[in-house]
């Protein structure tokens, strides 16, 4: 099944910011925590985010998976080429994310972590899950209520939030193109309906909207609807796999994501890369 939570943030706050982070790939020397020039970026541009979701009060954020290189014998990379075993980079990424681990609203698991669980039958998701004490989501995704601000509609005779959906997935997938990124992250609505969906794996950072119509049964009228897609990004730079197999360069970063609680503009979603 698909686990769900929902969250009721400060009714004072009138938007939050909502940062889905992931696919870190912790323990490759290109990705967070790696020693060549790569993996420094990657690293600056973590911590950099790290630090604004810290201290801005209203920012929110969801680990999306991938958080670990995990490289076995078997799978793409060099297990003799990694910055840090898997204890290591369990040790080094909990360390990274304390500071925040208040504003972390959960964490999924992706294809680079379910190596080790099929190897091994253990999760360093959920050991990381159980260091920082947050919330874990079974079977690489999560929904999301995301309750903000207050007065919906200039109403204030009792708690009016805007009440926003959010389907995450880690996503599977996706082709080498941005065309087929994009199409397997399109796909996510085929499961379940949402206002925002956030795919990773994929290493792009991209976001579309997109209009539909939607039976009113109060009023006998249809009406437009909007749904809003992210792609989450990566905090990996061009691993040594990546180039020896053609892929591209990944989009290193994270997609700062706007949801509106105040009257004045009303339910809206703004994305930004």
């Amino acid at each position: 099944m698909i686990k769900t939570k929902s969250i009721m943030f400060p009714p004072e706050f009138d938007h939050i910011y909502f940062v889905p982070i992931g696919d870190f790939h912790c323990g490759d020397k290109s990705a967070l925590g790696g020693s060549k020039p790569e993996g420094i970026k990657a690293t600056k541009k973590f911590r950099d985010m790290v630090k604004w979701i810290k201290d801005t009060p209203e920012a929110y954020t969801f680990l999306m998976g991938d958080i670990f290189d995990s490289t076995i014998r078997s799978s793409i990379g060099n297990v003799h080429d990694n910055q840090f075993n898997l204890g290591e980079a369990k040790e080094y990424v909990t360390e990274e994310l304390r500071p925040i681990k208040h504003k972390i609203i959960g964490v999924i698991e992706g294809n680079h972590e379910e190596r080790i669980s099929k190897a091994v039958g253990d999760s360093p998701i959920i050991d990381l899950s159980k260091y920082l004490d947050i919330e874990y989501f079974p079977n690489w995704c999560a929904y999301l209520f995301l309750n903000v601000g207050n007065n919906k509609d200039f109403k204030n005779d009792k708690y009016r939030p805007y009440l926003y959906t959010a389907f995450l997935h880690h996503m599977i997938g996706g082709g080498a193109t941005p065309g087929g990124k994009i199409n397997r992250l399109k796909k996510m609505k085929g499961m379940a309906l949402a206002d925002l969906y956030c795919g990773a794996h994929v290493h792009i950072k991209g976001t579309f909207k997109e209009k539909y119509i939607v039976p009113d049964i109060r009023t006998k009228q249809i009406i437009e609807d909007q749904e809003t897609y992210v792609a989450t990004g990566s905090f990996m730079g061009y691993a040594s796999y990546s180039i020896k197999g053609m892929y591209e360069k990944p989009a290193t970063g994270a997609v700062r994501i706007r949801l509106n609680g105040s009257p004045e503009k009303g339910k809206d979603i703004h994305a930004s890369i």
